[in-house]
């Protein structure tokens, strides 16, 4: 998975604020999954949006298996290509938390 964060533009996704490759394994487990960023040295001053980008695996064309929580009630923002125009759904959302290191 790639972890890209991208401007908040009135509460849309605008462009990419951090441009480095981010890219994770996470494991397939229930419960809340951590990620430390601290080695990219990431640094924000406003508002932003996280996005969850899926990486087909290399070894096995074709297949694939993108699982994750959610709670009803909400928004998100997903499009269906990288560069693809952002489109808003309602119905459910994905919680992401951040910690922030002053």
């Amino acid at each position: 998975m790639r972890i890209n964060f991208y401007e908040n533009v009135n509460g849309l996704p605008g462009k990419r604020i951090v441009e480095k490759s981010i890219i994770k394994r996470l494991p397939m487990t229930e419960g809340w999954v951590t990620v430390n960023l601290e080695n990219y040295s990431i640094t924000v001053d406003e508002d932003f949006f996280v996005g969850f980008e899926y990486l087909p695996e290399p070894s096995h064309p074709g297949k694939f298996l993108f699982a994750f929580g959610a709670a009803f009630g909400g928004s998100y923002f997903a499009r269906k290509v990288s560069l693809g125009e952002w489109n808003k759904g309602v119905g459910g959302r994905i919680s992401t938390y951040v910690t922030v290191r002053q």
